[in-house]
């Protein structure tokens, strides 16, 4: 029970770099810039569009 365990805590802490990298792409993707005369608007968001 105890090597299950051991091997499934490895597994979790490889998966997190990879999880990390995934969330970051996404994020990039999902940026948007806009630059007017007056301003420049930053749009982020997947589900829940913000503007900044």
């Amino acid at each position: 029970m105890a090597i299950l365990g051991a091997a499934s805590g490895r597994l979790t802490f490889l998966w997190l770099p990879v999880l990390y990298i995934v969330i970051e792409i996404v994020s990039y993707l999902t940026t948007y810039y806009t630059v007017d005369e007056a301003d420049i608007t930053i749009q982020k968001g997947l589900i829940k569009k913000r503007q900044l």
